[in-house]
């Protein structure tokens, strides 16, 4: 009985996750909100979903660990979203950016950190 209650929970966060739905800007908010509040309908409603949005450059960082790049785009203390760059053309781009230029970037949401919707799969132009 567990069993087929756990494979019915799966299959329906399954076709929830593949459901095509592309979140914005204006979606930060509500997605930061339920994140801090409820992890389950945040891993339900939005990790794996795509988020794309115009956001303004904030700045790029390095992990002390992995030494891996992280491009931060928004306003504020932190920045709204933030993504892993991989790509070395992207990551030279990202060099010459200024604050606050604007780029268009996509990925799939991760996570929350401090309130920052982390981005896998980055795509960045």
């Amino acid at each position: 009985m567990k069993t087929s209650i756990l494979a019915a929970s799966l299959i329906a966060l399954a076709s929830h996750a593949n459901s095509g739905v592309v979140y914005d800007h204006n979606d930060l908010p509500r997605i930061k909100e339920v994140s801090g509040n409820n992890a389950a309908l945040f891993v339900r409603d939005y990790r794996g979903k795509t988020f794309s949005a115009r956001m303004p450059f904030f700045n790029v960082t390095q992990t002390v660990i992995q030494q891996d790049f992280k491009a931060g785009f928004g306003t504020g203390l932190l920045p709204d979203v933030e993504c892993k760059i991989t790509n070395p053309r992207t990551l030279g781009q990202l060099a010459d950016a200024s604050e606050n230029d604007i780029f268009f970037v996509s990925g799939r949401i991760k996570d929350t950190i401090l309130g920052v919707l982390q981005l896998e799969d980055c795509k960045i132009r």
